[in-house]
């Protein structure tokens, strides 16, 4: 079972971008196995929590204004991100861009 945020996505969809709510953890039900629950007796009290939330739903949903104009981060949220993101997902090395270095002829050796 996985939570999505939505709260993470509002700039795609046109909405002021805030800086969202940490994740849900669900280190419980991440360490329960799925044969554990086809027996359960009674059904309706396994995962009750997690049932009423899904019963809920819709109290969760997006409901912000969508801009006109396209939206962009404010500089609050990109301070943020900044400070807990990944500005690039590859290795140093990999960044290296070989087009970039100078090219110095070799001139020690001697031709005969």
């Amino acid at each position: 079972m996985e939570m999505h945020n939505s709260d993470r996505v509002k700039l795609q969809f046109g909405m002021p971008q805030n800086i969202p709510d940490p994740p849900a953890s669900l280190g419980e039900w991440h360490l329960r196995k799925v044969n554990n629950q086809w027996n359960f007796n009674p059904w309706q009290s396994f995962a009750r929590s997690e049932c009423r939330k899904w019963k809920h739903r819709h109290d969760h949903v997006l409901t912000d204004v969508v801009m006109p104009n396209e939206e962009k981060p404010s500089r609050t949220y990109m301070a943020w991100y900044r400070s807990v993101g990944f500005q690039f997902i590859a290795e140093d090395m990999n960044m290296y861009d070989p087009r970039q270095q100078t090219y110095t002829p070799d001139t020690s050796t001697s031709n005969p």
